[in-house]
C-alpha cells in the first residue's frame, strides 16, 4: 500500500510542471478570484475552474493558489 502511494505521489510530482503565483487578485465570490501564474518564462492569468500549464485552478487564496494536475491537487505559492 505504501508503494502504491508513494507511486502515485510521484507521478503526481512528475506531471506537475514548475509553476510560481505571480499574483491573485480575489473577488468577493471566491469563484470569480484570478491567479497570475508563471511557468518556463510563460505568464498566464487563469480564474478558478480554468486550465493552466496542464491543470485546473481549483482555487485561489491571499497567499497562493491550488492547481490540479491529474486529480491531485497541489498547492502553489
Amino acid at each position: 500500500m505504501l508503494a502504491s502511494l508513494l507511486t502515485a505521489v510521484l507521478a503526481v510530482a512528475s506531471a506537475a510542471p514548475e509553476v510560481q503565483v505571480v499574483g491573485v487578485i480575489m473577488a468577493h465570490s471566491p469563484e470569480r478570484s484570478v491567479a497570475i501564474l508563471r511557468s518556463a518564462g510563460r505568464t498566464r492569468v487563469a480564474g478558478v475552474g480554468e486550465s493552466a500549464f496542464g491543470g485546473r485552478l481549483v482555487a485561489v487564496a491571499a497567499d497562493g493558489a491550488t492547481l490540479e494536475f491529474g486529480g491531485e491537487p497541489v498547492r502553489i505559492r
